[in-house]
């Protein structure tokens, strides 16, 4: 669900570091990925719970032994997200 929002920042990222805009910027980035991160941590946290009832929703009782690695991998989401919503911005000042 990020990835849209890279898209979107990444002319608007440039045309601030362009007009040299950087304060503006660095707050905008903080408050987008603060309000990311707490999306990204209460979705995470959801689907930990949920994770047995969810595995065996969708894919049946035979994958429950998964559900510790599920929740391992789960895990990766929030840096994920970081780094989905960072990477326009890099690309956008090293252009």
């Amino acid at each position: 669900m990020a990835s849209p929002i890279g898209l979107v920042l990444l002319p608007n990222a440039t045309g601030m570091h362009a007009r040299g805009e950087h304060a503006r910027l660095r707050w905008g980035i903080a408050r987008l990925l603060g309000v990311w991160l707490v999306l990204t941590i209460l979705g995470t946290v959801f689907v930990e719970v949920a994770a047995p009832r969810l595995i065996e929703w969708y894919l049946g009782p035979a994958y429950l032994p998964a559900v510790p690695l599920f929740r391992i991998v789960l895990l990766a989401a929030v840096p994920y997200v970081v780094y989905i919503l960072v990477r326009s911005v890099l690309d956008a000042m090293t252009v």
